[in-house]
């Protein structure tokens, strides 16, 4: 388990590391034996779908887990839809950025569904993601779901007229 083995880590702090899908896949190994986990941050680490699938894997299992920060990486559609099949099980979750990705309508739409599970989130962060008029429409009807919600960042999403209105 190397670094993570302290059973008392609550705070994982990776940015800027290269990581890219191998590496992301590594840290999934020993990243849900951290039960205190309460802050995980890989930006821009080159993380993919493949490792994001990876990581969301064992996500589930940090219950404690309030603080994601996935920007700036290559996430996509399959990535964020494997994200959003574990979101609800992160129920302590307050901060999920995945600025400067790849997500487009569909997988926000994924995540829009799961982040109604997500009572607790505060900041959401989907800057310079390609969420269009249909993604934001998809994530207006989830954040109705999202009591707690004080930030809300979608610059550089393309939505247009017609998502700026929903």
């Amino acid at each position: 388990a190397g670094m993570l083995a302290c059973p008392s880590l609550s705070s994982v702090l990776l940015a800027r590391n290269d990581a890219g899908d191998e590496g992301a896949t590594r840290l999934s190994e020993v990243i849900g034996e951290c039960r205190r986990l309460v802050r995980l941050e890989l930006k821009a680490n080159r993380i993919g779908d493949g490792g994001m699938s990876a990581l969301a894997g064992v996500l589930g299992a940090c219950s404690s887990l309030s603080h994601l920060d996935l920007s700036g990486n290559r996430i996509g559609e399959p990535g964020a839809s494997s994200l959003a099949a574990v979101l609800a099980r992160c129920g302590a979750l307050t901060l999920l950025d995945l600025s400067m990705n790849r997500v487009a309508a569909e997988g926000v739409g994924r995540l829009s569904d799961a982040l109604a599970e997500c009572r607790r989130l505060t900041q959401l962060r989907l800057s310079d993601n390609l969420l269009g008029p249909d993604g934001a429409a998809r994530l207006a009807h989830a954040l109705r779901h999202c009591p707690a919600l004080t930030l809300l960042d979608l610059a550089g999403t393309r939505l247009g007229a017609e998502g700026a209105g929903r």
